[in-house]
């Protein structure tokens, strides 16, 4: 919902929201684990599950089909209480009550990756992202996910490629209040006046 419904689209969520390419660096790292993946995005799963033959979904293991939603909450949340990591974003209320429910500490990347590891996934996201908006489920989910690059990218000197990425999700069709804002910064630090205003006042 927030990734593609008014009107939470339009709000960033850098702590709530993590590329796949996180996810894939870290289940390459253990890849002779069981693993359970739990997401609101079936296309996500269904990508990631491509990239790792291990990983497993809810639907893989009980039939979901006849569950209502708060009873497939509940064993979803059940089953991810069971596990003996539990890896999540920074800010997210379903795992943290698993970890809650379970006495463990909840983990986010920085625990389980070391610096390079993270820096080389955002490399892979960035490198999505210019290979354009198809590579995502929607032009919003893009616009999420290109939050996460555009600040390592404007901080290294990189706001060309910040730029141009910004770009192409808004000619995809991308309506997030926040991106025009960004894009408007990229054109600040590229002393792209009239472009940075134009974005504003679209913003």
């Amino acid at each position: 919902d927030i990734l593609n419904e008014a009107p939470w689209k339009h709000k960033e969520w850098p702590s709530k929201i993590e590329p796949d390419e996180l996810y894939t660096s870290y289940l390459s790292k253990t890849v002779n684990a069981a693993a359970l993946v739990f997401s609101d995005q079936t296309e996500s799963i269904t990508r990631l599950k491509s990239a790792h033959p291990h990983l497993l979904s809810m639907a893989d293991i009980i039939d979901l089909d006849n569950c209502p939603p708060v009873q497939r909450d509940f064993l979803e949340l059940y089953a991810m209480s069971l596990a003996s990591q539990i890896i999540a974003p920074p800010v997210s209320a379903f795992s943290r009550a698993a970890a809650r429910l379970s006495g463990q500490e909840r983990k986010c990347f920085h625990k389980v990756m070391d610096i390079d590891e993270r820096e080389g996934s955002y490399e892979q996201t960035i490198a999505r992202l210019h290979r354009g908006v198809s590579q995502f489920i929607t032009p919003s989910e893009a616009a999420h996910i290109y939050v996460k690059a555009a600040r390592r990218l404007q901080v290294t000197g990189r706001e060309e490629e910040a730029s141009d990425i910004a770009d192409k999700i808004l000619k995809a069709g991308a309506d997030n209040a926040f991106l025009p804002l960004i894009q408007a910064a990229n054109g600040i630090y590229l002393s792209k006046w009239d472009e940075a205003l134009t974005h504003v006042e679209t913003a």
